[in-house]
Protein backbone atom coordinates (compact mmCIF):
# COMPACT_ATOMS: atom_id res chain seq x y z
CA UNK A 1 0.00 0.00 0.00
CA UNK A 2 1.29 3.65 -0.78
CA UNK A 3 0.98 6.49 1.70
CA UNK A 4 -1.21 9.17 0.05
CA UNK A 5 0.83 11.88 1.75
CA UNK A 6 4.50 10.98 1.24
CA UNK A 7 4.09 8.16 -1.25
CA UNK A 8 6.03 5.86 1.09
CA UNK A 9 5.20 2.17 0.97
CA UNK A 10 3.14 1.14 3.99
CA UNK A 11 3.23 -2.50 5.09
CA UNK A 12 0.02 -4.40 4.54
CA UNK A 13 -2.40 -4.02 7.46
CA UNK A 14 -0.59 -0.91 8.81
CA UNK A 15 -2.73 1.94 10.23
CA UNK A 16 0.04 4.68 10.09
CA UNK A 17 2.71 5.56 7.60
CA UNK A 18 6.04 4.68 9.18
CA UNK A 19 7.69 7.64 7.50
CA UNK A 20 5.32 10.61 7.96
CA UNK A 21 2.92 9.22 10.56
CA UNK A 22 -0.13 9.73 8.34
CA UNK A 23 -3.15 8.02 9.84
CA UNK A 24 -4.52 5.78 7.10
CA UNK A 25 -7.85 5.00 8.67
CA UNK A 26 -9.03 8.52 8.35
CA UNK A 27 -8.84 8.51 4.63
CA UNK A 28 -9.90 4.93 3.99
CA UNK A 29 -13.58 5.79 3.68
CA UNK A 30 -13.22 8.30 0.84
CA UNK A 31 -10.81 6.04 -0.94
CA UNK A 32 -13.17 3.18 -0.52
CA UNK A 33 -16.00 5.34 -1.72
CA UNK A 34 -14.09 6.37 -4.77
CA UNK A 35 -13.05 2.76 -5.58
CA UNK A 36 -16.34 1.13 -4.67
CA UNK A 37 -17.65 0.69 -8.19
CA UNK A 38 -14.49 -0.82 -9.62
CA UNK A 39 -14.15 -3.28 -6.67
CA UNK A 40 -17.75 -4.36 -7.20
CA UNK A 41 -17.01 -5.14 -10.77
CA UNK A 42 -13.92 -7.08 -9.88
CA UNK A 43 -15.88 -9.00 -7.23
CA UNK A 44 -18.46 -10.15 -9.78
CA UNK A 45 -15.76 -11.18 -12.09
CA UNK A 46 -14.06 -13.24 -9.40
CA UNK A 47 -17.31 -14.83 -8.51
CA UNK A 48 -17.87 -15.73 -12.11
CA UNK A 49 -14.39 -17.13 -12.36
CA UNK A 50 -14.97 -19.12 -9.18
CA UNK A 51 -18.18 -20.50 -10.52
CA UNK A 52 -16.48 -21.43 -13.74
CA UNK A 53 -13.57 -23.06 -11.92
CA UNK A 54 -15.97 -24.93 -9.65
CA UNK A 55 -17.95 -26.08 -12.63
CA UNK A 56 -14.78 -27.18 -14.32
CA UNK A 57 -13.73 -29.07 -11.21
CA UNK A 58 -17.14 -30.73 -11.07
CA UNK A 59 -16.95 -31.59 -14.75
CA UNK A 60 -13.46 -32.99 -14.29
CA UNK A 61 -14.61 -34.99 -11.30
CA UNK A 62 -17.51 -36.28 -13.30
CA UNK A 63 -15.18 -37.18 -16.13
CA UNK A 64 -12.85 -38.97 -13.70
CA UNK A 65 -15.80 -40.87 -12.23
CA UNK A 66 -17.06 -41.74 -15.70
CA UNK A 67 -13.59 -42.86 -16.75
CA UNK A 68 -13.22 -44.88 -13.58
CA UNK A 69 -16.64 -46.43 -14.07
CA UNK A 70 -15.91 -47.19 -17.70
CA UNK A 71 -12.53 -48.64 -16.82
CA UNK A 72 -14.14 -50.63 -14.02
CA UNK A 73 -16.74 -52.05 -16.35
CA UNK A 74 -14.05 -52.83 -18.87
CA UNK A 75 -11.99 -54.59 -16.26
CA UNK A 76 -15.08 -56.45 -15.14
CA UNK A 77 -15.79 -57.46 -18.71
CA UNK A 78 -12.22 -58.52 -19.22
CA UNK A 79 -12.05 -60.38 -15.92
CA UNK A 80 -15.42 -62.14 -16.22
CA UNK A 81 -14.36 -64.95 -18.66
CA UNK A 82 -11.26 -65.68 -16.58
CA UNK A 83 -13.38 -65.95 -13.44
CA UNK A 84 -15.85 -68.28 -15.08
CA UNK A 85 -13.02 -70.46 -16.40
CA UNK A 86 -11.51 -70.65 -12.92
CA UNK A 87 -14.89 -71.61 -11.48
CA UNK A 88 -15.38 -74.25 -14.20
CA UNK A 89 -11.96 -75.68 -13.49
CA UNK A 90 -12.76 -75.96 -9.81
CA UNK A 91 -16.12 -77.62 -10.57
CA UNK A 92 -14.59 -80.11 -13.02
CA UNK A 93 -11.89 -81.05 -10.53
CA UNK A 94 -14.55 -81.74 -7.93
CA UNK A 95 -16.58 -83.79 -10.41
CA UNK A 96 -13.44 -85.71 -11.38
CA UNK A 97 -12.72 -86.53 -7.72
CA UNK A 98 -16.30 -87.65 -7.21
CA UNK A 99 -16.08 -89.86 -10.29
CA UNK A 100 -12.86 -91.42 -9.02
CA UNK A 101 -14.52 -92.08 -5.68
CA UNK A 102 -17.40 -93.84 -7.45
CA UNK A 103 -14.88 -95.89 -9.40
CA UNK A 104 -13.06 -96.97 -6.25
CA UNK A 105 -16.38 -97.87 -4.60
CA UNK A 106 -17.28 -100.19 -7.46
CA UNK A 107 -20.09 -97.97 -8.75
CA UNK A 108 -18.85 -98.52 -12.28
CA UNK A 109 -21.95 -97.44 -14.22
CA UNK A 110 -22.18 -94.11 -12.36
CA UNK A 111 -18.43 -93.61 -12.59
CA UNK A 112 -18.50 -94.22 -16.34
CA UNK A 113 -21.29 -91.66 -16.83
CA UNK A 114 -19.60 -89.04 -14.65
CA UNK A 115 -16.22 -89.48 -16.33
CA UNK A 116 -17.75 -89.36 -19.81
CA UNK A 117 -19.38 -86.01 -19.01
CA UNK A 118 -15.98 -84.55 -18.07
CA UNK A 119 -14.94 -84.60 -21.69
CA UNK A 120 -11.22 -84.10 -22.27
CA UNK A 121 -10.48 -83.29 -18.64
CA UNK A 122 -7.34 -85.10 -17.46
CA UNK A 123 -7.61 -88.84 -18.29
CA UNK A 124 -11.39 -88.92 -17.82
CA UNK A 125 -12.13 -90.73 -21.08
CA UNK A 126 -9.60 -93.53 -20.46
CA UNK A 127 -11.01 -93.97 -16.98
CA UNK A 128 -14.55 -93.97 -18.39
CA UNK A 129 -13.55 -96.84 -20.69
CA UNK A 130 -11.88 -98.54 -17.73
CA UNK A 131 -15.08 -98.19 -15.66
CA UNK A 132 -17.09 -99.67 -18.56
CA UNK A 133 -14.70 -102.64 -18.69
CA UNK A 134 -14.96 -103.11 -14.92
CA UNK A 135 -18.75 -103.09 -15.24
CA UNK A 136 -18.57 -105.87 -17.86
CA UNK A 137 -16.31 -107.84 -15.53
CA UNK A 138 -18.73 -107.37 -12.63
CA UNK A 139 -21.54 -108.61 -14.90
CA UNK A 140 -19.41 -111.70 -15.71
CA UNK A 141 -19.32 -110.80 -19.39
CA UNK A 142 -15.74 -112.01 -19.49
CA UNK A 143 -15.19 -112.14 -23.24
CA UNK A 144 -16.36 -108.56 -23.79
CA UNK A 145 -14.49 -107.41 -20.68
CA UNK A 146 -11.26 -109.03 -21.89
CA UNK A 147 -11.46 -107.17 -25.21
CA UNK A 148 -12.23 -103.90 -23.40
CA UNK A 149 -9.29 -104.26 -21.00
CA UNK A 150 -6.95 -105.32 -23.80
CA UNK A 151 -7.81 -102.12 -25.69
CA UNK A 152 -6.86 -100.00 -22.65
CA UNK A 153 -3.23 -101.10 -22.69
CA UNK A 154 -1.39 -99.75 -19.66
CA UNK A 155 -4.32 -97.90 -18.06
CA UNK A 156 -4.24 -98.89 -14.40
CA UNK A 157 -4.32 -102.70 -14.04
CA UNK A 158 -6.03 -103.29 -17.40
CA UNK A 159 -3.43 -105.82 -18.61
CA UNK A 160 -3.77 -107.97 -15.49
CA UNK A 161 -7.55 -107.79 -15.66
CA UNK A 162 -7.48 -108.77 -19.34
CA UNK A 163 -5.51 -111.88 -18.38
CA UNK A 164 -7.96 -112.57 -15.55
CA UNK A 165 -10.88 -112.30 -17.98
CA UNK A 166 -9.14 -114.69 -20.38
CA UNK A 167 -8.80 -117.19 -17.55
CA UNK A 168 -12.51 -116.81 -16.83
CA UNK A 169 -13.34 -117.32 -20.51
CA UNK A 170 -11.24 -120.50 -20.52
CA UNK A 171 -12.94 -121.65 -17.29
CA UNK A 172 -16.40 -121.14 -18.80
CA UNK A 173 -15.40 -123.05 -21.95
CA UNK A 174 -14.07 -125.88 -19.80
CA UNK A 175 -17.28 -126.03 -17.75
CA UNK A 176 -19.34 -126.15 -20.96
CA UNK A 177 -17.18 -128.97 -22.35
CA UNK A 178 -17.54 -130.91 -19.13
CA UNK A 179 -21.32 -130.45 -19.09
CA UNK A 180 -21.42 -131.80 -22.65
CA UNK A 181 -19.49 -134.90 -21.57
CA UNK A 182 -16.33 -133.87 -23.44
CA UNK A 183 -14.14 -134.68 -20.45
CA UNK A 184 -10.81 -134.92 -22.29
CA UNK A 185 -11.21 -131.44 -23.83
CA UNK A 186 -12.47 -130.02 -20.53
CA UNK A 187 -9.52 -131.51 -18.64
CA UNK A 188 -7.05 -129.88 -21.03
CA UNK A 189 -8.74 -126.47 -20.61
CA UNK A 190 -8.83 -126.71 -16.82
CA UNK A 191 -5.15 -127.70 -16.86
CA UNK A 192 -4.36 -124.39 -18.65
CA UNK A 193 -5.63 -122.31 -15.71
CA UNK A 194 -4.25 -123.87 -12.52
CA UNK A 195 -5.39 -122.08 -9.39
CA UNK A 196 -8.30 -120.31 -11.10
CA UNK A 197 -11.42 -120.95 -9.04
CA UNK A 198 -11.67 -124.75 -8.61
CA UNK A 199 -9.91 -125.57 -11.89
CA UNK A 200 -7.54 -128.06 -10.25
CA UNK A 201 -10.41 -130.01 -8.67
CA UNK A 202 -12.36 -129.82 -11.90
CA UNK A 203 -9.43 -131.23 -13.87
CA UNK A 204 -9.15 -134.11 -11.39
CA UNK A 205 -12.88 -134.76 -11.66
CA UNK A 206 -12.62 -134.78 -15.46
CA UNK A 207 -9.95 -137.48 -15.19
CA UNK A 208 -12.27 -139.46 -12.95
CA UNK A 209 -15.18 -138.99 -15.33
CA UNK A 210 -12.96 -140.09 -18.23
CA UNK A 211 -11.97 -143.22 -16.31
CA UNK A 212 -15.60 -143.88 -15.42
CA UNK A 213 -16.65 -143.46 -19.04
CA UNK A 214 -13.92 -145.86 -20.16
CA UNK A 215 -14.98 -148.38 -17.50
CA UNK A 216 -18.60 -148.13 -18.59
CA UNK A 217 -17.58 -148.55 -22.23
CA UNK A 218 -15.44 -151.60 -21.42
CA UNK A 219 -18.32 -153.14 -19.46
CA UNK A 220 -20.67 -152.37 -22.35
CA UNK A 221 -18.54 -154.29 -24.82
CA UNK A 222 -17.89 -157.05 -22.22
CA UNK A 223 -14.17 -156.40 -22.17
CA UNK A 224 -13.88 -157.49 -18.58
CA UNK A 225 -10.09 -157.50 -18.38
CA UNK A 226 -9.88 -153.88 -19.55
CA UNK A 227 -12.64 -152.92 -17.13
CA UNK A 228 -10.74 -154.55 -14.28
CA UNK A 229 -7.51 -152.75 -15.20
CA UNK A 230 -9.34 -149.42 -15.22
CA UNK A 231 -11.16 -150.16 -11.97
CA UNK A 232 -7.85 -150.91 -10.28
CA UNK A 233 -6.37 -147.55 -11.35
CA UNK A 234 -6.30 -144.57 -8.96
CA UNK A 235 -9.10 -142.73 -10.78
CA UNK A 236 -11.06 -145.92 -11.39
CA UNK A 237 -11.39 -146.62 -7.67
CA UNK A 238 -13.89 -143.77 -7.46
CA UNK A 239 -16.31 -145.61 -9.77
CA UNK A 240 -19.82 -145.81 -8.26
CA UNK A 241 -20.40 -149.03 -6.24
CA UNK A 242 -16.78 -149.91 -7.05
CA UNK A 243 -16.52 -153.06 -4.92
CA UNK A 244 -19.59 -154.79 -6.33
CA UNK A 245 -18.86 -153.67 -9.89
CA UNK A 246 -15.30 -154.93 -9.66
CA UNK A 247 -16.43 -158.30 -8.28
CA UNK A 248 -19.00 -158.59 -11.05
CA UNK A 249 -16.38 -157.76 -13.70
CA UNK A 250 -14.00 -160.26 -12.09
CA UNK A 251 -16.64 -162.98 -12.20
CA UNK A 252 -17.56 -162.14 -15.77
CA UNK A 253 -13.91 -162.23 -16.80
CA UNK A 254 -13.28 -165.53 -15.04
CA UNK A 255 -16.50 -167.01 -16.34
CA UNK A 256 -15.55 -166.20 -19.93
CA UNK A 257 -12.03 -167.52 -19.37
CA UNK A 258 -13.38 -170.67 -17.79
CA UNK A 259 -15.67 -171.23 -20.74
CA UNK A 260 -12.77 -170.67 -23.13
CA UNK A 261 -10.63 -173.15 -21.17
CA UNK A 262 -13.46 -175.65 -21.26
CA UNK A 263 -13.77 -175.26 -25.03
CA UNK A 264 -10.04 -175.95 -25.30
CA UNK A 265 -10.49 -179.12 -23.19
CA UNK A 266 -8.57 -177.62 -20.27
CA UNK A 267 -11.21 -178.99 -17.97
CA UNK A 268 -9.20 -178.83 -14.76
CA UNK A 269 -8.36 -175.14 -15.32
CA UNK A 270 -12.02 -174.42 -16.08
CA UNK A 271 -13.10 -176.47 -13.05
CA UNK A 272 -10.93 -174.41 -10.70
CA UNK A 273 -12.23 -171.13 -12.12
CA UNK A 274 -15.90 -172.11 -11.99
CA UNK A 275 -15.48 -173.46 -8.48
CA UNK A 276 -13.99 -170.13 -7.32
CA UNK A 277 -17.10 -168.25 -8.48
CA UNK A 278 -19.37 -169.83 -5.90
CA UNK A 279 -23.01 -169.14 -6.72
CA UNK A 280 -22.29 -166.81 -9.65
CA UNK A 281 -24.72 -167.61 -12.46
CA UNK A 282 -24.38 -171.34 -13.34
CA UNK A 283 -20.78 -171.64 -12.18
CA UNK A 284 -21.50 -174.66 -9.99
CA UNK A 285 -23.12 -176.68 -12.73
CA UNK A 286 -20.34 -175.68 -15.15
CA UNK A 287 -17.73 -176.86 -12.62
CA UNK A 288 -19.52 -180.21 -12.41
CA UNK A 289 -19.45 -180.50 -16.22
CA UNK A 290 -15.67 -180.03 -16.17
CA UNK A 291 -15.32 -183.37 -14.34
CA UNK A 292 -15.28 -185.73 -17.28
CA UNK A 293 -16.52 -189.32 -17.21
CA UNK A 294 -13.80 -191.76 -16.14
CA UNK A 295 -12.52 -193.52 -19.29
CA UNK A 296 -12.84 -197.24 -19.79
CA UNK A 297 -9.67 -199.31 -19.63
CA UNK A 298 -7.96 -199.42 -23.02
CA UNK A 299 -6.03 -197.42 -25.56
CA UNK A 300 -7.25 -193.85 -25.86
CA UNK A 301 -5.02 -192.41 -28.59
CA UNK A 302 -2.79 -193.69 -31.42
CA UNK A 303 -0.62 -191.49 -33.64
CA UNK A 304 -1.69 -192.01 -37.27
CA UNK A 305 1.95 -192.52 -38.38
CA UNK A 306 2.60 -195.25 -35.83
CA UNK A 307 -0.10 -197.84 -36.57
CA UNK A 308 2.12 -200.90 -37.04
CA UNK A 309 1.42 -203.63 -34.51
CA UNK A 310 4.68 -205.58 -34.47
CA UNK A 311 5.16 -205.71 -30.67
CA UNK A 312 2.77 -206.30 -27.77
CA UNK A 313 3.12 -204.07 -24.73
CA UNK A 314 1.21 -205.23 -21.66
CA UNK A 315 0.28 -202.73 -18.93
CA UNK A 316 -1.07 -204.06 -15.63
CA UNK A 317 -2.57 -201.95 -12.79
CA UNK A 318 -2.01 -203.69 -9.47
CA UNK A 319 -2.07 -200.54 -7.34
CA UNK A 320 -4.19 -200.62 -4.20
CA UNK A 321 -6.35 -197.84 -2.92
CA UNK A 322 -8.48 -197.41 -5.99
CA UNK A 323 -5.84 -195.67 -8.10
CA UNK A 324 -6.49 -195.33 -11.79
CA UNK A 325 -3.48 -195.07 -14.14
CA UNK A 326 -3.10 -192.99 -17.23
CA UNK A 327 -0.12 -193.94 -19.44
CA UNK A 328 1.57 -192.01 -22.23
CA UNK A 329 4.08 -193.60 -24.56
CA UNK A 330 6.41 -191.25 -26.48
CA UNK A 331 8.88 -191.96 -29.31
CA UNK A 332 12.17 -191.62 -27.46
CA UNK A 333 13.89 -190.13 -30.52
CA UNK A 334 11.59 -187.20 -31.36
CA UNK A 335 9.37 -187.11 -28.24
CA UNK A 336 6.23 -187.55 -30.34
CA UNK A 337 3.26 -189.04 -28.48
CA UNK A 338 2.62 -192.44 -30.07
CA UNK A 339 -0.08 -193.89 -27.79
CA UNK A 340 -2.00 -193.33 -24.57
CA UNK A 341 -4.04 -195.70 -22.42
CA UNK A 342 -6.21 -195.73 -19.32
CA UNK A 343 -6.23 -198.44 -16.72
CA UNK A 344 -8.90 -198.51 -14.06
CA UNK A 345 -8.02 -200.04 -10.69
CA UNK A 346 -7.10 -203.75 -11.05
CA UNK A 347 -7.27 -203.69 -14.85
CA UNK A 348 -4.72 -204.29 -17.60
CA UNK A 349 -4.35 -203.53 -21.30
CA UNK A 350 -2.19 -204.78 -24.21
CA UNK A 351 -0.98 -202.25 -26.79
CA UNK A 352 0.40 -203.36 -30.16
CA UNK A 353 3.17 -200.97 -31.18
CA UNK A 354 5.84 -200.69 -33.84
CA UNK A 355 9.37 -201.74 -32.90
CA UNK A 356 10.99 -198.72 -31.33
CA UNK A 357 12.45 -197.25 -28.20
CA UNK A 358 9.81 -195.46 -26.14
CA UNK A 359 9.67 -193.17 -23.13
CA UNK A 360 6.85 -194.14 -20.82
CA UNK A 361 5.08 -191.80 -18.35
CA UNK A 362 2.35 -192.70 -15.90
CA UNK A 363 -0.14 -190.60 -13.89
CA UNK A 364 -1.68 -192.09 -10.76
CA UNK A 365 -4.90 -190.65 -9.42
CA UNK A 366 -7.96 -191.39 -7.32
CA UNK A 367 -9.89 -188.19 -7.91
CA UNK A 368 -11.93 -186.79 -10.76
CA UNK A 369 -10.85 -187.10 -14.35
CA UNK A 370 -10.48 -183.90 -16.39
CA UNK A 371 -9.60 -185.30 -19.82
CA UNK A 372 -6.35 -186.21 -21.44
CA UNK A 373 -4.91 -182.69 -21.45
CA UNK A 374 -5.06 -182.11 -17.69
CA UNK A 375 -5.77 -185.67 -16.52
CA UNK A 376 -6.32 -185.89 -12.76
CA UNK A 377 -5.48 -182.25 -12.17
CA UNK A 378 -3.23 -181.53 -9.20
CA UNK A 379 -4.67 -184.41 -7.16
CA UNK A 380 -2.33 -187.04 -8.73
CA UNK A 381 1.23 -188.35 -8.97
CA UNK A 382 3.07 -187.92 -12.27
CA UNK A 383 6.07 -190.16 -13.04
CA UNK A 384 8.62 -190.46 -15.82
CA UNK A 385 9.39 -194.23 -16.00
CA UNK A 386 12.30 -193.89 -18.37
CA UNK A 387 12.78 -195.64 -21.75
CA UNK A 388 11.92 -199.15 -22.91
CA UNK A 389 12.83 -200.80 -26.22
CA UNK A 390 10.30 -203.03 -27.95
CA UNK A 391 11.57 -205.56 -30.48
CA UNK A 392 9.74 -208.27 -32.42
CA UNK A 393 10.86 -211.69 -31.19
CA UNK A 394 7.93 -213.83 -32.16
CA UNK A 395 4.24 -213.45 -32.46
CA UNK A 396 3.62 -214.45 -28.84
CA UNK A 397 6.21 -212.21 -27.25
CA UNK A 398 4.63 -209.66 -24.85
CA UNK A 399 6.53 -206.86 -23.12
CA UNK A 400 5.04 -206.34 -19.67
CA UNK A 401 4.92 -203.39 -17.27
CA UNK A 402 3.23 -203.97 -13.93
CA UNK A 403 2.26 -200.99 -11.78
CA UNK A 404 2.43 -202.07 -8.18
CA UNK A 405 2.60 -200.31 -4.83
CA UNK A 406 6.26 -199.52 -5.50
CA UNK A 407 6.15 -196.51 -7.83
CA UNK A 408 9.44 -196.26 -9.64
CA UNK A 409 10.67 -193.44 -11.87
CA UNK A 410 11.14 -189.67 -11.47
CA UNK A 411 8.30 -187.48 -10.31
CA UNK A 412 7.54 -184.68 -12.78
CA UNK A 413 5.16 -181.71 -12.94
CA UNK A 414 1.82 -182.18 -14.66
CA UNK A 415 2.79 -179.53 -17.21
CA UNK A 416 5.90 -181.59 -18.11
CA UNK A 417 4.08 -184.89 -18.30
Amino acid sequence: MICPKCNHEIPAGGAFCPKCGFRLTQEKAPAAAVKAEPEKKNGNKGLLIGVIVAAAVVVCALLVVIVLLVNGKKEDVEKEPSGKQSTVKVDRAKEYDKALELLEQGEYAQAQEALTQLGDYEDAQNLAAYAAARLLLAQEKYKEAKEAFAALGSVRDASALAAQCQNEVTYQEAVAKKAAGEYAAAKELFAQIPGVRDADDQAADCRIQMANAEIAAAIGRKDWDSALDLLDSEDGKTYPDWSNVRQDCFNHANYDKAKAAMENKLYYTAYQMFSAMGNYQDAKSMAAMCQRPTPETGEMYRHPDHKLQACAQSLVNELKGGYSIYVRIYDAHDNVLVSSAFLRAGKSVVLFLPENTYRIKAAYGTGAWFGEREMFGDDAIYKDLGTSTLTKLNRWTIWRITFSDVLYGDTVNREDF
